[in-house]
């Protein structure tokens, strides 16, 4: 039964129990700051690994479907998405008038985000990868973490200490496309085959590279350096690295550094303080609501095509939020934008979407059962 509980939520959970809300057995510690700020890197670089472009590749259509046609998923995907976006807008604007929180801008971010670590996994233990409401969600939760990846880049940009050089961030994408081509250049190389194996390993080292050279780039032109981090990982994605690679990568990541990461966010938050503000109380199921009312509208327009239990299922599994909304949070207190307490409010509605979100879908979802079902959706 605790399969339901993403592993993430399990090690904030634990954070809680050893930190300031529970035991207080962690010291502060450099070592610690220094680890846990490598795991949020990390973590933001699996992000944009973990995106799929091969699912935005034109693929012929297999067979019609009998009945409402066969959606085009980029499109739905794109205007479920802005429909998301523009829902969050206008009920970012309801909590800045009723004095919860004064940027709409880091409001609409976090209400709008969706979260890919949570989306991928439930998918695949559904067995729902492959079909056409899966292969729908993916590409929402897709355009939703590329979004609002590039819109918290606008936002450090706008707001943060230097202002006004939003320019500068042309400079990281075209150092990304200059790094994509020669990647693309050197991939299929010979001698770059000959030095991926045995002690040399060179597809590790040079994804290690990457990932330094753009984050230390990112915080050079005034970005967040989880940016850089989150680029270098679109960029791996988009060279199609061999599985034994990404496994690697993988094991290191959620093997080491961002456990640590994630346990730190849970040892940071102060529950008891937030229990003793009445406004962050009602803030908490405020936004939640917010979380759910933003996903469960724009994506009734998938009722034309699916009965209302899948596209239920689909609204609520798009409704967990965690990694953007860590993000968001971290660095709007950082610049300044909001308080502590608010910081760990909102990390706390994150951490609560993902604990009651997926057990919905995996209880409303049906998994097809014909063939004719499981076609994959035409692009």
């Amino acid at each position: 039964r605790l399969k339901s509980i993403p592993v993430v939520v399990a090690e904030i959970i634990v954070g809680l129990i050893i930190g300031y809300s529970g035991f207080n057995l962690v010291e502060e510690s450099t070592w610690l700051e220094t680890l846990s700020t490598l795991g949020f890197i990390f973590l933001m670089f699996l992000s944009g690994l973990e995106i799929d472009f091969s699912i935005f590749a034109n693929k012929k259509k297999t067979r019609k479907p009998k009945t409402n046609g066969s959606p085009n998923a980029v499109l739905i995907a794109f205007i479920i998405f802005v429909g998301i976006f523009i829902l969050s807008l206008l009920l970012s604007y309801l909590f800045v008038l009723a004095g919860f929180i004064d940027n709409v801008f880091l409001m609409t971010l976090i209400i709008s985000t969706i979260s890919l670590g949570v989306v991928v996994p439930t998918l695949k233990e559904e067995q729902a990868m492959k079909t056409t409401i899966g292969q729908t969600i993916l590409m929402i939760a897709v355009i939703a973490d590329l979004a609002t990846m590039i819109l918290l880049a606008v936002f450090v940009s706008i707001y943060g200490e230097s202002s006004g050089n939003m320019w500068l961030l042309l400079i990281l994408f075209a150092a990304g496309v200059l790094i994509y081509f020669l990647g693309k250049y050197f991939q299929n190389r010979t001698f770059v085959e000959t030095m991926s194996k045995g002690t040399i390993q060179i597809g590790t080292r040079a994804v290690f590279t990457l990932i330094i050279f753009l984050v230390a780039l990112s915080e050079t032109v005034g970005a967040e350096n989880i940016l850089g981090a989150f680029l270098a990982g679109a960029l791996v994605s988009l060279l199609s690295p061999n599985q034994e690679l990404v496994h690697k990568l993988d094991s290191f990541g959620y093997g080491f550094l961002i456990p640590i990461f994630f346990v730190m966010v849970g040892v940071e938050i102060d529950l008891w303080s937030l229990f003793s503000d009445p406004k962050v109380l009602i803030l908490i199921p405020l936004l939640l609501l917010a979380l759910l009312i933003s996903k469960l509208l724009p994506v009734a327009l998938l009722k034309k095509w699916y009965d209302w239990r899948t596209v239920f299922s689909a609204s609520m599994l798009l409704t967990s939020t965690l990694s953007l909304v860590i993000a968001a949070a971290t660095i709007g207190e950082r610049m300044g934008v909001i308080n502590s307490d608010m910081e760990s409010a909102l990390i706390l509605v994150a951490v609560l979407s993902c604990l009651i979100t997926p057990p919905f879908f995996k209880k409303f979802y049906v998994k097809p059962e014909s063939e004719e079902q499981k076609q994959i959706i035409s692009f």
